[in-house]
């Protein structure tokens, strides 16, 4: 993540805008064959891009103060942006929304070799459209007392279909509040990718905000 984290920082100071691509981060940063590489089929760059931009949303919003330099990634850049923070933090979120959503990895758990990537794909594109949708999400490995509410996802491929599994855990009460399972035919491209995290979005939206 350091060295991701550097490598962009570098770009954005000498000014290559155009040369900073997903393809450009596979090869320089994270090593792979330009004879193989082809981000369409290896999301790697954009779920370490994701998270990195979520650390860096955390750090600005829970430990910088005024004066210091944050660093941003907007969504749908990979791009950053530096900054010197003069503003007081954004006011503590409204009620209802202090206890933001934790979002646990797709896991693939079943079918075509092909079904991992897509899952670590469909987990990028689901936090991106969770954090325009709910505003800061946390990225959590297993739920925890402190993360009331868990979206936990499952993906299986078999030759006819896709299939997510979704449900909402309410840590305290151990208590699954909403289960969805959300079916496309096979099909392992970005398209398929945001189309699932915007169906999988919206019925979450729907359930939590009525």
């Amino acid at each position: 993540m350091g060295k991701l984290l550097r490598y962009l920082v570098a770009q954005a100071v000498q000014g290559h805008v155009r040369g900073t691509t997903e393809y450009a981060i596979g090869l320089e940063v994270l090593g792979r064959d330009p004879s193989s590489y082809s981000p369409g089929e290896d999301p790697t760059v954009r779920v370490q891009v994701g998270r990195l931009r979520q650390r860096l949303e955390t750090y600005a919003r829970t430990c910088a103060q005024l004066g210091d330099v944050v660093i941003r990634i907007p969504l749908g850049s990979y791009m950053p942006v530096i900054e010197r923070l003069d503003a007081a933090p954004p006011a503590p979120p409204p009620p209802g929304r202090a206890n933001p959503l934790t979002i646990q990895p797709v896991q693939f758990i079943a079918g075509k070799a092909a079904g991992r990537a897509f899952a670590q794909g469909l987990q990028e594109e689901l936090l991106s459209q969770l954090v325009q949708a709910f505003g800061p999400v946390v990225l959590g490995e297993a739920a925890q007392q402190d993360q009331p509410r868990v979206v936990i996802s499952t993906l299986r491929v078999d030759a006819d279909r896709i299939r997510v599994s979704v449900r909402l855990l309410e840590v305290p009460q151990h208590r699954v509040t909403w289960a969805r399972q959300f079916d496309q035919a096979p099909g392992f491209g970005i398209q398929e990718q945001e189309a699932l995290a915007s169906t999988i979005c919206s019925a979450l939206k729907l359930h939590l905000q009525g």
